[in-house]
């Protein structure tokens, strides 16, 4: 896998969507993906973290969790140290 800063952001002409990969917890890289969590507020997004994935409208960008609202109305919180990809729907 590449690696830079061991945090991979892809934003391109090809790729529609707003995605992050980490597997880090290195503060730059906890930086930057809350920076693209809050660029994401108020939009649709998936988020998978090791044990579930979660799908609905990031209400909330918080400094080590966030606040999803699902379509079912449940409000989720998802800690930001656990999450492994972020993608834009």
């Amino acid at each position: 896998m590449i690696s830079y800063e061991r945090m991979i952001m892809l934003a391109s002409k090809n790729l529609p969507n707003r995605v992050a990969l980490t597997n880090s917890s290195s503060r730059l890289s906890r930086l930057s993906l809350r920076f693209l969590l809050r660029s994401l507020i108020d939009k649709q997004v998936e988020i998978l973290t090791p044990f579930e994935t979660y799908t609905g409208n990031l209400t909330s960008v918080q400094s080590d969790y966030v606040v999803l609202t699902e379509s079912n109305g449940s409000v989720v919180f998802v800690r930001t140290a656990k999450i492994e990809t972020v993608i834009e729907l």
